[in-house]
């Protein structure tokens, strides 16, 4: 049986408006990578969200979202990605997506297990 490493990701920001902030990590090949929490807050506004994403290529639109925040809340399951899918270069991330008029403070956190 393989080491656990944990790993958080966490962002805590003012966003400006029409903006995206992220913060990410690359698992490494052959890793599965659970998700174990993850939880945010989009200062309760309409039109902005906290989103959980697997970036499966290199295009930038093609985030696969696998859970979204809006308001403030957490999500209810674990989630894992296979070995399968880790290959070094695609990246989980904690994406905070204001999508007001002005400026907001946002903030999202992730805890996983690398096995």
């Amino acid at each position: 049986m393989s080491a656990i490493t944990n790993v958080k990701l966490r962002i805590s920001k003012e966003v400006t408006a029409g903006e995206t902030d992220i913060d990410f990590y690359i698992p490494p090949a052959g890793k599965t990578v659970s998700i174990v929490k993850f939880a945010g807050d989009g200062a309760f506004s309409q039109n902005s969200v906290v989103r959980l994403t697997w970036k499966n290529n290199e295009v930038e639109a093609n985030r696969v979202h696998i859970w979204t925040i809006k308001g403030e809340t957490k999500m209810p399951d674990q989630y894992e990605i296979p070995s399968s899918d880790t290959d070094g270069v695609r990246e989980l991330a904690v994406c905070l997506e204001n999508g007001e008029a002005g400026a907001l403070f946002m903030s999202g956190y992730a805890f996983l297990k690398v096995q």
